[in-house]
């Protein structure tokens, strides 16, 4: 069994062709599989590919993009990966040779549910490394530690019934669990 047979796959938008290169080289080399994109329009296309359920590949465990780049930008891919239920919960890791103030970052981390920001240049390797794994690391934490969300789709129309006079009364109460639907975890395709 080689070490690509468990590999993770790890999207990367990268519009620079060495970055892309040097960055997709290393996550094989780390033994991630990478799904790279060349520009955000690449990227946009293949969340829809996703969305419509076209797309028969590996989902992503992580994604890793460029802010500035042709086409859609890195911030507003990783809001639509947010709301994208197949990857909505990956990491999600941006960069930039762009200085942003703190109150950007914060507004971006808010408006975007990005996980992280790196700027260019990139550091030293093996801290890029760490700091993918760190933020990839304390993502699963944080998920593993939170609890299942639980939705009760149980409604007034659920619990009431007409009677023979046009009116309602209550027939169940607000614990009745026969609209229950529990999130959990998506299962990734194997290939």
């Amino acid at each position: 069994m080689s070490y690509l047979e468990d590999a993770v796959t790890w999207l990367l938008a990268e519009d620079d062709t060495d970055i892309r290169t040097v960055i997709s080289v290393m996550m094989t080399v780390w033994g991630e599989q990478p799904l790279v994109f060349p520009d955000g329009n690449a990227a946009w296309r293949w969340l829809d590919s996703v969305e419509n359920g076209s797309f028969q590949g590996e989902l992503p465990e992580l994604a890793l993009m460029d802010i500035r780049m042709p086409g859609h930008w890195g911030d507003k891919i990783a809001a639509r990966i947010r709301k994208t239920p197949a990857v909505g919960d990956i990491p999600i890791i941006l960069m930039t040779a762009f200085t942003l103030s703190e109150a950007e970052v914060k507004s971006m981390k808010e408006q975007t549910g990005v996980d992280h920001l790196i700027n260019k240049p990139l550091p030293d390797l093996d801290v890029f490394r760490s700091m993918l794994y760190e933020v990839r690391d304390s993502r699963r934490k944080a998920k593993a530690q939170k609890p299942e969300k639980v939705e009760n789709h149980s409604s007034t129309a659920l619990n009431s019934a007409t009677n023979g006079n046009g009116t309602t009364e209550d027939v169940g109460n607000s614990s009745n669990n026969g609209g229950l639907s529990v999130s959990g975890n998506v299962s990734t395709p194997s290939v």
